[in-house]
């Protein structure tokens, strides 16, 4: 399921959902962070770390050529860790505590959007700054809706849950010269719809005999 294996020519996230913020472990301990196709121990939030890999992607990259650069936050999912405090390690010999796991406030969840909002901010500002604005197809969206620190009002419900509070997300597109600002679309779908909406902005024919 690595990304180098469905053609990505670079890669730098979580291989799973549930990746602690500073240690890169799953909640029973199993470290998943991963360049490419191996296994790495990287110093610093992941926040922290996919955003400077994205700064470096833009500044090193070609400007004459295209380019598709996916930024997999994990952010603001659990835990709830400060985004400059590191915590205490756990012991190696076991996982973390499930209270630990599921702890914070909704303050800390407000923190964790908060460093997501800014790290997204540098990643448009370096468009700007490489004149790339008018000739990018910008898109944010989140694979489900907040916990219940989050306030998905008016929605009811949660993250796992099947009520619109844990389905509806937001979705937001930037195109200049081609999507008019401030338009508000109450169509349903879903984040895989997006892939034909890429491939057709980009111009290209999606391979014969794929859905």
């Amino acid at each position: 399921f690595l990304p180098p294996k469905h053609g990505f020519d670079y890669f730098l996230a979580a291989l799973g959902g549930t990746m602690d913020y500073w240690y890169h472990n799953e909640p029973n301990g199993t470290p998943v962070l991963y360049e490419n196709n191996q296994r790495v121990k990287r110093e610093g939030n992941i926040t922290e770390l996919i955003t400077a890999g994205a700064l470096k992607f833009l500044r090193e990259h070609n400007q004459r050529r295209p380019f598709f650069l996916y930024l997999p936050y994990t952010a603001p999912s659990a835990p709830l860790q400060h985004p400059d405090i590191k915590p205490k390690a756990p012991q190696l010999s076991r996982p973390w505590n499930p209270r630990d796991w599921q702890s914070g406030s909704r303050r800390d969840y407000g923190r964790l959007v908060e460093r997501l909002d800014l790290s997204v901010g540098k990643v448009l500002t370096e468009l700007d700054r490489q004149g790339l604005r008018d000739n990018t197809l910008v898109i944010f969206a989140s694979d489900n809706g907040g916990n219940d620190r989050a306030r998905n009002a008016p929605f009811r419900g949660y993250t796992s849950d099947l009520f619109d509070g844990g389905i509806h997300v937001p979705c937001m597109a930037r195109w200049p010269g081609v999507l008019p600002k401030g338009v508000v679309s109450d169509r349903q779908f879903m984040t895989l719809d997006l892939t034909a909406s890429i491939l057709k902005a980009a111009g290209v024919r999606p391979p014969t005999g794929k859905d």
